[in-house]
C-alpha cells in the first residue's frame, strides 16, 4: 500500500461519489486531516524507540520513561498532545 502525502492532489482520494458528482474537495482536505492526524500519532521519541527495542529483544515489556530522556516535561507534553489527537479522527 503506498503512502499518500496530505500535499497531494485531490485527485489522489477518490470515492464514488467523487466519480459520479466530479471532484470532491471537501472529501479531499478531510483525507489529508486524518492523514496528518495518524502521522502525528505514528510519531515516537528515538530514545523511547530504543528503549522498547532492547526489552523487545529480551522478552519484556517496557512501561514508562526511557532514561535517557533529558526533558521530561516536554515528553510528557508530547504524549499528551497525542492522547488528545487520539480520538480526532473518528470525529474529523
Amino acid at each position: 500500500m503506498s503512502r499518500i502525502s496530505p500535499f497531494q492532489s485531490t485527485a489522489a482520494f477518490s470515492s464514488p461519489l467523487a466519480s459520479k458528482y466530479g471532484t470532491a474537495p471537501a472529501f479531499s482536505a478531510l483525507m489529508c486531516r486524518i492523514y496528518a492526524l495518524f502521522q502525528l500519532l505514528q510519531l515516537q521519541v528515538e530514545q523511547q524507540r530504543r528503549a522498547h527495542e532492547e526489552s523487545a529483544k529480551s522478552d519484556n515489556m517496557w512501561i514508562g520513561v526511557a532514561p535517557d530522556i533529558k526533558n521530561r516535561t516536554a515528553y510528557t507534553d508530547f504524549i499528551g498532545a497525542q492522547t488528545k489527537v487520539g480520538p480526532l479522527p473518528p470525529l474529523v
